[in-house]
């Protein structure tokens, strides 16, 4: 399914940071001895399956494409103002609570130097100023950010920079509660391309969601977006 969420450039690369990345990643929620996280999802990508399916903009205004393109899952956003989110889907979804997760993939983002691709966690599947989710979005500059979007605006929980590469190799681990009260905490940890972050989130933050990919970038002489291979989502607890 396909989303879309106002994106302002301008806005990601100059608000405040809440909390600058580190070099040292917190593990993940502690598992009960003998017991292995559990894989909800691992998938190359690299074709249609029953987690990912080539789509286009709902709306019918082709402002966002997903196809596969050289074994990979691309997203090819032709929309300046607007990022597009699209959820692969679960076995059984509905019935998972995707809150203590870790999500693995790679990222090749397009030429395009605005170009941006994210993975989301712990989504509420809803479009424009009622979505919400937190993500960990790269920049073909070499910036990356973990965010918080909230009524149709981004926070930053971290920033940082990483070399990228030809494909960059993204982790994001969202830890906490499913149903978490207005004080209690959301951790984030995670790496790009091995420079390692960690931030929180102890300002309501959201419930267990979706997981989900965010592509941005366009301008008005390219489109932006990401191609992504070997998805890999696993259950901490």
């Amino acid at each position: 399914m396909i989303h879309r969420a106002k994106f302002s450039l301008v806005a990601m690369l100059g608000a405040a940071t809440l909390l600058i990345g580190i070099s040292s990643v917190a593990a993940p929620p502690a598992l009960a001895k003998g017991t292995k996280p559990k894989v909800l999802l691992q998938d190359p990508l690299s074709k249609a399956d029953k987690a990912v399916r080539p789509s286009v903009d709902p709306a019918g205004q082709g402002q966002v494409t997903w196809s596969f393109v050289n074994h990979q899952f691309q997203g090819q956003d032709i929309s300046p103002d607007d990022a597009h989110t699209y959820a692969p889907k679960f076995k059984n979804q509905g019935t998972i609570a995707l809150a203590n997760i870790t999500t693995e993939v790679q990222v090749a983002l397009l030429p395009n130097p605005q170009s941006s691709g994210a993975v989301l966690c712990r989504a509420n599947g809803l479009s424009g100023a009622a979505q919400a989710f937190y993500s960990l979005v790269t920049f073909a500059s070499g910036d990356y950010r973990v965010e918080k979007y909230i009524a149709g605006t981004y926070q930053h929980l971290a920033t940082g920079t990483f070399q990228p590469q030809k494909s960059n190799h993204l982790t994001l681990t969202c830890a906490g509660p499913g149903q978490p009260g207005p004080t209690d905490t959301v951790t984030f940890t995670g790496s790009v391309n091995g420079q390692t972050f960690t931030a929180q989130d102890s300002s309501s933050p959201y419930p267990g969601g979706n997981m989900e990919f965010q592509v941005g970038g366009a301008t008005a002489q390219a489109p932006g977006g990401a191609s992504f291979s070997n998805l890999k989502v696993t259950q901490n607890s």
